[in-house]
């Protein structure tokens, strides 16, 4: 089961406080390390399980060292999902909030709450520049990982 999305960040500033810790960038970037290991985690079994059996089969019958079949078979079929795996992460962590706020606070001023702290001030031209922003760079992110790689099969279907 996944936890409701405001349980983890309370136990984070919870754990942090405790630790006296808590309002430092470092626990902050802790924190979003531990939240988003499960993507990082999916992505990168998904680039170790696309690796064909076969051809690292054939590079060992052929001679390939174990360094060898790393580096010409293994490598170049996990770099696209570990790619991947990072722009989905820095777009995860450019717009997740609650963690920044509860763990942070309003002492590291983190992006997510400028623009919070700003739309609770009123209304600013300068938001909907941010938001058009956040949008632009997801969909360029999302159409660099598609025209590099195959999408649907970095994302573990069969595409």
């Amino acid at each position: 089961m996944i936890p409701a999305p405001i349980m983890l960040p309370l136990a984070f500033m919870v754990f942090w406080s405790k630790l006296g810790m808590a309002g430092q960038a470092v626990s902050k970037v802790i924190s979003h390390a531990v939240v988003f290991a499960a993507i990082r985690l999916a992505f990168i079994s998904l680039g170790f399980r696309s690796v064909d059996r076969q051809l690292v089969e054939v590079a060992t019958t052929l001679g390939a060292t174990g360094r060898d079949v790393l580096h010409t078979v293994v490598l170049p079929t996990v770099v696209p999902h570990v790619c991947s795996w990072l722009v989905f992460v820095f777009i995860s962590s450019l717009n997740e909030y609650i963690i920044a706020y509860l763990v942070a606070g309003f002492q590291v001023e983190t992006l997510p709450i400028k623009v919070f702290n700003s739309l609770r001030m009123g209304f600013q031209p300068t938001m909907c520049v941010s938001a058009v922003l956040f949008l632009l760079v997801d969909i360029l992110a999302f159409s660099l990982i598609a025209r590099i790689g195959n999408l649907p099969r970095l994302m573990g279907g069969g595409g």
